[in-house]
């Protein structure tokens, strides 16, 4: 009989810590919330605030608000108006991409890196 109650005791404790490891993780997940906007000849305005911003497709336009944790674009000749958090990262991958993008609020410029042909991102006003 001790060695049930034992064994219930262990099975238990992993229990628990099983679904303490898994609510950690879920949490960790939520903090870095994705907005992805995937398809070509897209035109979207959207609240962004505090997301990670992934566009994935072609020949879209995009205006982002709020202010955007990060901003990641995957595809050619796209046209992208956002604000986004001071310090944060923009990623372009791809050709004839537009960026112009504002600060949320005073602060350290984003971390700019483009990778394709003809594709540019600047600070507007």
């Amino acid at each position: 009989m001790l060695a049930i109650a034992r064994s219930f005791a262990f099975v238990t404790a992993v229990t628990v810590g099983v679904f303490a490891l898994l609510s950690s993780a879920k949490a960790d997940h939520m903090a870095g919330d994705v907005l992805a906007l995937n398809g070509d000849d897209q035109n979207a305005n959207v609240d962004c605030t505090a997301r990670n911003v992934l566009i994935r497709g072609d020949s879209g336009t995009f205006v982002l608000r709020g202010g955007c944790a990060s901003l990641t674009i995957e595809g050619d000749s796209n046209k992208v108006k956002a604000q986004v958090q001071p310090g944060s990262k923009i990623t372009v991958r791809g050709d004839s991409v537009r960026v112009v993008y504002t600060l949320s609020s005073p602060g350290k410029d984003p971390a700019i890196k483009v990778q394709g042909d003809d594709s540019t991102v600047k600070k507007g006003e």
